[in-house]
This record gives C-alpha cells, structure tokens and sequence, in this order.
C-alpha cells in the first residue's frame, strides 16, 4: 500500500537508530544532517537505508508539502496512480540509486529500466546518460543492455571522426540536416550528436559557431548544465574569435546566474578580456558595474 501525506511546513527528527521497514519518499522539502544541508527536493528517508550507513546524529526532514510512504513492490501501483510523482521518483532514484542497499535487487533492476525508457523519450541528455549506465550496472534484460549500449556509443561516437563521416561533404545539404534535427527531433542527444559532428567536420566554417549557439539556446532551456557547459567548450575550442562565442558566453554567464551559481561573473570578466571591442563587453562592463553598486 502507498500512503500519501500531506503536511503543513514543518520538520521531523529522526534521531540515531531509529529503523522503518518502508521507505519515505519526499517529493518536496530540506535534509539536513550533522548541521549540513544533505538535500532537497526530493529524497528518501530512512537516510540509514538509502546510504547503507549507521547515522551519528539527528536527520532533521523539512517537508513542504508532500511525502509517500512506501514498500518498494508498491511502485508498480504508484506509476499507474500518480505518474507525475513517479517520475519524480525516477529522478530522486537516479541520483541515489548505487547507495540504496536495502531495495531489492529485481526492484532496483525494474526501476533502473523504468528510468532509462522514461529518460530517453523525455529526459536531459545526462539524464539519459547516467540512466544507460545504471541500466549497465542493474538490469540482466538483453534489449534493454543493448539500447543503452547504443545510447553510450552514439555519445562516444559524437566526438569522433566515424560520427562526421555519416555526415553529407557538401556543407550546405549537411547544413540542412543539422538544422532539420534541431527543429524536428524530441531527444536532445540527437541534437548534440549532429551539431557535434558538423563543427568537427566543417570547423572553419561559421555555420558552425552559428549551429553551436543554436544548440546552447536549447539545452539551456532545458536547465541542463552539463549540456550547456559542453557546448561552450566545444564552441570556444573551435572558434575562439568569434562574434558567436562572445554571444554564447554572456548566455552562458545569465544561464549560471539564474541557477545561482557564483561562476556566473567569471564568464562575465571572460567576455571583457577576451572581446573587448564587441557589444557583448559594453554589455558586461555595465552589468558588472551594476553588480558593485548594489553590492
């Protein structure tokens, strides 16, 4: 049986010892253990269970909203019912899923596949990837080790020189289809594999910067950080000076601000040291001159 909760804001104290057959999955709130944040979103209580390891303190659980409390033979139950909250679960799951030593292995066999069918029609290509390699660690299914092979070796093969063989030599028609995959394909991946291959292969050409930039734009709509910071770095090794690259790194830098991250204004400085001359630095020197000010 799957039991759902719904609480007021609030927190709960499990202290050292304390033991719970089922496992308590949190779909939003804050774990906070030995006086650091351990995590948030989603997580599974006991925290002894998920990370094999005897606690030394209190696990303080700050629950927003919504918790599940569940046997593991359930999940099946919980993916008819509550799909969205299952697919949470998977990428709760995926983030923890070598250390969770008290889920049984036929459950963990059945979730790592789950995640990685779910992944691959919806998922960030990291997402995708660590799902193919949980699949190599957990699931026994023949085709389904074969579908993540292959995932993993069309990622190998995107950087390779067998990759930008398959594409067209007339840049304008290998243009096209890269373009093409950009505006038709759902799975990012295929995105990356062909913007990839077209930079390796025509790397002196701009379409190249202009295809890489295209591509950024995309991943960072999908919030995939991985993503996006491969794409920069593919975009300044092959093309250093260009218009492009100084565009892509002030995206780059509000994609980082917007998450948080510190780094944000590093990629600002980059922009001023490195292009100095383009409308991109006269856009950072006044955001940089706006973040001292209100500092």
């Amino acid at each position: 049986m799957i039991i759902e909760v719904t609480y007021e804001k609030g927190s709960s104290v499990f202290e050292a010892g304390t033991h719970l057959e089922d496992f308590i999955f949190i779909i939003e709130g804050q774990l906070t253990y030995l006086g650091r944040k351990f995590g948030s979103n989603s997580f599974f209580l006991p925290l002894e269970g998920v990370l094999g390891i005897p606690l030394k303190g209190s696990v303080v659980a700050e629950v927003n909203s919504i918790c599940l409390l569940f046997r593991t033979e359930d999940l099946s139950s919980l993916a008819e019912q509550r799909l969205e909250v299952y697919q949470s679960f998977l990428k709760a799951f995926l983030s923890v899923w070598a250390k969770m030593l008290r889920v049984h292995e036929r459950s963990a066999s059945e979730l790592a596949a789950d995640a990685f069918a779910y992944f691959k029609q919806h998922g960030k290509p990291s997402y995708l990837m660590k799902s193919a390699r949980l699949v190599l660690e957990l699931v026994r299914d023949p085709t389904i080790v074969d579908q993540a092979l292959s995932v993993i070796q069309r990622a190998v093969e995107g950087f390779s020189p067998q990759r930008t063989e398959q594409l067209p030599d007339d840049e304008n028609v290998a243009y096209a289809l890269v373009l093409a995959s950009l505006s038709t394909d759902e799975n990012p991946l295929d995105w990356m594999y062909y913007v990839f291959s077209f930079s390796a292969k025509f790397r002196d050409s701009e379409r190249s910067a202009e295809l890489l930039n295209t591509l950024l734009e995309k991943v960072e709509v999908l919030g995939d950080r991985s993503a996006v910071e491969t794409t920069v770095s593919v975009l300044m090794l092959h093309h250093p000076d260009s218009e492009w690259t100084a565009r892509a790194l002030m995206s780059y830098s509000r994609f980082l601000r917007n998450q948080g991250v510190p780094a944000w204004q590093d990629e600002v400085l980059r922009v001023l040291v490195a292009f100095p001359d383009s409308e991109e630095a006269t856009e950072a020197e006044a955001i940089l001159r706006e973040t001292l000010m209100n500092a």
